[in-house]
């Protein structure tokens, strides 16, 4: 049944209204859109999105354990006699630990190409170059969080520790000087001394020096500070590597190594002089990120033939040759080589769990210190040696 609306016009509700025309004009024009013959419906693989994000990745969350095993662990921090150094002491404030001992960085080998410095050539010899690696300062001590673990001491009661890096590691170039992808990271544990007993016998800290010529020459140089502090982006000498340019590989040759100076007296029924053992430790840890295929790969470009060779391939000559080794992706182990790596991709980064040992040891080379620890029998126990399997520690058997 219709209607019929009457509507009374403004003016004659009002003499100062206007008339209004409140009709709705209804546009008929339109937008254009092409229709899609095919099926427009894209289905996404979670499995694949992830393992594409984990393989582009380069930010790292860094934590593990770490254990401090040496006879100067626990002892006195004013040690006097030779005795002293057998002696664990309780006194958490007046003893030797990892804590008044060590400051702790993270450190990347020297990028490629790098403006800051450049690894240290020492001499080729049958085609391998022997150089001096140098390393960059990427998380400093105060980004180290170190604590007790609960509940846990090693075989000889000692305590172990815990440590984190309190921030995310990104890397924004990862190729190393050679120009081949960065596969480790290192902890530098940087010893400070912590004796406070008579000045004249303070610690000496000395830190190694390569000279190169028709061999490798090393010293030892003392410093004149409690320690060596780094901060962010500062240059650290290294280890000592081989790197073969024809099969794209490199090897260590000489671990980096310091060493400890303490001082003593040595006390009979008539006399008192004063004696020294020299200890010594290596102080960079490997952190594992990656790795490289154990065969390598060589390809010309100079043809017509259109090859797919990495950005990190290196040029072999001149004849348009290129080497290189693959990276192996994360997630994926290679049986035939046991290498790889498959650590936990949470939130667009990898977590890594590493363990390390600190093994500051008698530097048996030194001619008093290895006398005076060859004469120590200890329960029936041969006396030590160079033969000893103190590298062997923490390894598995």
């Amino acid at each position: 049944m219709d209607y019929k609306i009457i509507k009374q016009l403004d003016e004659n509700k009002n003499v100062n209204s206007v008339n209004q025309d409140f009709t709705t004009k209804i546009l008929l024009d339109r937008n254009v859109k092409e229709l899609t013959e095919d099926d427009v419906t894209h289905y996404l693989n979670s499995s694949e999105q992830f393992d594409i994000e984990r393989q582009n990745s380069n930010k790292y969350f860094i934590y593990g354990g770490l254990e401090f095993f040496s006879i100067l662990n626990s002892v006195k921090t004013n040690y006097l006699i030779f005795k002293d150094f057998f002696d664990k002491f309780n006194n958490d404030t007046s003893k030797k630990n990892i804590y008044n001992s060590f400051n702790f960085y993270l450190l990347k080998p020297l990028s490629y190409k790098s403006k800051k410095d450049n690894y240290e050539f020492l001499y080729e010899s049958e085609g391998n170059e022997y150089y001096v690696r140098k390393f960059e300062v990427i998380a400093k001590n105060s980004d180290f969080i170190i604590n007790n673990q609960a509940f846990a001491n090693n075989i000889f009661n000692d305590i172990k520790y815990s440590y984190l890096i309190n921030k995310d590691i990104i890397l924004e170039n990862n190729l190393d000087w050679f120009g081949k992808p960065i596969t480790e990271l290192y902890i530098l544990c940087m010893y400070k001394k912590s004796y406070d007993g008579s000045e004249d016998k303070d610690e000496d800290i000395q830190v190694q020096e390569f000279i190169s010529g028709s061999t490798i020459n090393i010293n030892f140089n003392s410093i004149t500070s409690d320690t060596i502090n780094y901060e962010i982006g500062d240059i650290v000498y290294g280890d000592v590597v081989i790197w073969n340019k024809k099969t794209y590989k490199e090897t260590k040759f000489i671990d980096k190594e310091i060493k400890i100076i303490t001082n003593y007296e040595e006390v009979d029924e008539e006399s008192i002089k004063s004696e020294r053992l020299v200890w010594k430790y290596n102080p960079l840890f490997p952190i594992r990120i990656d790795y490289l295929a154990n065969e390598y790969k060589i390809e010309n470009i100079s043809g017509t033939t259109e090859v797919n060779i990495p950005d990190y391939a290196i040029k072999l000559d001149n004849k348009g040759n290129y080497i290189w080794r693959d990276k192996l992706d994360k997630g994926f182990i290679d049986n035939l080589y046991n290498i790889g790596v498959d650590y936990p991709f949470v939130n667009g980064k990898h977590y890594i769990y590493s363990n390390h040992i600190i093994k500051l040891v008698p530097d048996l080379s030194d001619s008093f210190t290895h006398t005076k620890f060859q004469s120590i029998i200890m329960n029936g126990y041969s006396p030590i040696d160079n033969n000893t399997d103190i590298d062997n520690y923490g390894k598995l058997c």
